[in-house]
């Protein structure tokens, strides 16, 4: 099957950085699903109904469920006869070509159908809320968030060191810059002004820093919109477009989320 196909109906789709995102309905029954083959390597999350597969997985079919597929992959997976197609739902994540022959560099990805663990459940739930997202921003940590997938599910080609070089100090500051009013930049294009893998970017950054490119910046900007909040009297709505939010309802579930209070309460009890 091609690029992206599935047997379902897309409900949302999104492409970033040779990625592809999707949400489906399935539409085909069990019985009427024959083996065949898919040409490119991905991901298929089951969010809604019970799954079988036919390749040799210890999987029991049950949401959440989260399975790697290299390219190439010949199998006959559908969901179980006795689910309601309408009510279930599944995502995927397709992995074009290109993307696959830079990740090999990085990753070590395996050449047989993976069940990813658990732990990879709030990553995935994460990726597809940020896909719906309509700024700069979204874009970029969806991007940075299926990389951190593909790099959960591989097994990394180097050991990182304990020194934090001068590269990395430079991604902080592009970010710094970005948070500032620059454009946002995705992972791959800062990578790519530094000359280093986006891969091995993410990864580094969330070991020298704590926390993702995406997740820095994202607190850059809300840490700079608090201090405009205690430091001047300009509209809620003002402050989430110069720090960088798609709107104020954007701004205000960020701030929420990340302190435990709205932009409104906060100020309140600056003043």
């Amino acid at each position: 099957m091609p690029f992206g196909s599935f047997f379902g109906r897309a409900a949302a789709e999104r492409e970033v950085g040779g990625f592809r995102l999707a949400q489906f309905t399935p539409t085909l029954p069990n019985r009427e699903v024959a083996p065949h083959r898919h040409d490119d390597a991905h991901f298929v999350f089951v969010l809604r109904g019970r799954y079988e597969t036919s390749a040799e997985l210890p999987v029991d079919g049950s949401p959440p469920l989260i399975v790697y597929s290299p390219p190439g992959t010949a199998h006959r997976d559908c969901f179980a006869e006795e689910t309601d197609l309408s009510r279930a739902a599944f995502a995927t994540l397709s992995i074009s070509d290109a993307a696959m022959a830079e990740l090999e560099t990085e990753t070590k990805l395996s050449v047989k159908g993976v069940c990813v663990g658990a732990a990879a459940v709030p990553l995935v739930r994460q990726l597809l809320s940020e896909a719906r997202g309509l700024d700069a921003l979204a874009s970029c940590v969806t991007e940075e968030l299926c990389l951190e997938l593909l790099l959960r599910t591989g097994v990394p080609r180097d050991a990182t060191g304990s020194a934090v070089p001068g590269w990395l100090l430079r991604a902080r500051e592009l970010l710094r810059d970005t948070c500032m009013g620059a454009a946002p930049r995705s992972v791959g294009e800062i990578a790519g002004e530094l000359g280093v893998h986006p891969v091995h970017l993410a990864r580094r950054f969330r070991t020298a820093f704590g926390r993702s490119p995406s997740e820095y910046l994202r607190r850059c900007r809300l840490d700079r919109a608090r201090r405009m909040m205690q430091r001047t009297a300009a509209p809620l709505a003002e402050i989430a477009a110069v720090a960088g939010f798609a709107d104020q309802s954007h701004f205000s579930n960020a701030f929420r989320k990340q302190f435990g209070v709205t932009p409104r309460t906060f100020r309140r009890g600056s003043n």
